[in-house]
């Protein structure tokens, strides 16, 4: 009945409806012979049955919808609350490597893999917040290394300047060649401070990376002479033996970072 159920509204004759039965009456007689008295027709309504089936199909496919439709919300919300965090990671990790550390992390509490990675995340931004500041920090002291440096080599090159004219005119009036000579050398010592004094200027541009080797012709003769008027002296105060060979060769070099070298 079950299987041959009809929708409601078609048409049922009343011998689809109905499950007729006849069953032969049977008697025995006196003598022992089975005579037959009669017929008993039986017949059953199945109208109720069909109406009580149509109602249980009606209810089982509205609890198969019903439990198909909440299976459909579950996987919903269990793939939200999955997907969700993790996009939230990915905008921040986007913002974040693109500097932006005044991103909210998302905040998961939960012990699983999103909620790792929500604290690593976490963690990540602490850690790029403090290399921001630690940045900040190395430029200004770069920048007030920069400045003490420039205000230093300023003041200290005025006495230089002054000393190197005194040199200048002692050896333009020196008494004797070998006052001139000493004078001479004095002289380039000085210069070669000076030298110094004006590379503390540039160390600004050494950080910046803006300093440019000044190339001309120089002779060997007299870098190495200015050599031996700085270290010469030194060399020989603590007992050392320092000769500067006589080289007659022009070399194309910056004279200051060579010496310098």
């Amino acid at each position: 009945r079950f299987a041959v159920y009809r929708k409601p509204g078609a048409t049922i004759g009343a011998e689809d409806a109905a499950t007729v039965a006849a069953v032969p009456l049977i008697h025995q007689d006196r003598s022992g012979g089975a005579r037959n008295i009669g017929t008993l027709l039986v017949r059953l309504d199945t109208g109720p049955t069909d109406d009580a089936i149509r109602h249980h199909v009606m209810v089982l496919s509205g609890i198969g919808i019903a439990a198909l439709l909440l299976v459909v919300l579950g996987v919903i919300w269990a793939t939200r609350g999955v997907t969700l965090p993790i996009a939230g990671m990915t905008r921040a990790m986007d913002d974040l490597a693109a500097g932006n550390v005044t991103v909210t992390v998302p905040v998961r509490h939960r012990d699983d893999e999103i909620g790792r990675m929500a604290r690593a995340l976490g963690t990540f931004r602490q850690n790029a917040i403090d290399l921001r500041a630690a940045k900040e920090r190395a430029e200004q002291a770069v920048a007030s290394k920069a400045k003490f440096m420039a205000a230093a080599s300023h003041d200290l090159r005025q006495p230089a300047q002054s000393l190197l004219m005194l040199t200048a005119m002692l050896r333009a009036t020196a008494p004797t060649p070998k006052v001139a000579d000493s004078a001479r050398k004095i002289e380039q010592v000085v210069m070669t401070l000076k030298q110094l004094l004006d590379e503390l200027l540039e160390v600004s541009r050494l950080d910046a990376g803006g300093v440019t080797a000044n190339k001309a012709v120089h002779e060997v003769a007299d870098l190495f002479e200015a050599l031996d008027s700085q270290y010469g002296p030194v060399a020989r105060n603590k007992g050392l033996a320092f000769a500067v060979p006589q080289h007659r060769a022009a070399v194309l070099t910056d004279r200051v970072l060579l010496l310098r070298l």
